[in-house]
């Protein structure tokens, strides 16, 4: 038998003793307790995308102007409604085609609720 098996088979038997055992639940408990925190990070993090596009403030010129500077920083481009420099006008910066990306933006922030939603519900 090698040394290897050995020190495996010694670790077997300590997981047995209630020592052991007690060590697994407190191991267990605290991957579970990790699990919460990340979860509820993870919630706190949608449920604020989510405030932010029905918007936070319920004062439209603030909620837009919010909303706005988050998109931006987040896509790097601007959001239908916003005023664009002459410098960076171009077919890319059509107004159909900023609403389209706009809404994709929307539509990420409330599929991503969802998706927390399914996976917290398991």
């Amino acid at each position: 038998m090698s040394y290897a098996q050995d020190v495996r088979d010694a670790l077997d038997k300590i997981d047995e003793t209630p020592f052991g055992k007690v060590s697994k639940l407190l191991d267990r408990m605290a991957d579970q307790a990790q699990r919460a925190v990340n979860e509820h990070k993870a919630m706190r993090e949608v449920l604020d995308g989510i405030v932010l596009v029905c918007g936070r403030t319920g004062n439209a010129f603030e909620d837009f102007e919010e909303q706005a500077e988050v998109y931006h920083r987040e896509t790097g481009h601007m959001r239908p409604g916003k005023d664009m420099s002459m410098a960076s006008a171009g077919s890319d910066d059509d107004q159909e085609i900023r609403r389209t990306k706009y809404n994709a933006w929307v539509q990420s922030k409330i599929e991503a609720g969802r998706l927390i939603l399914s996976e917290v519900a398991r």
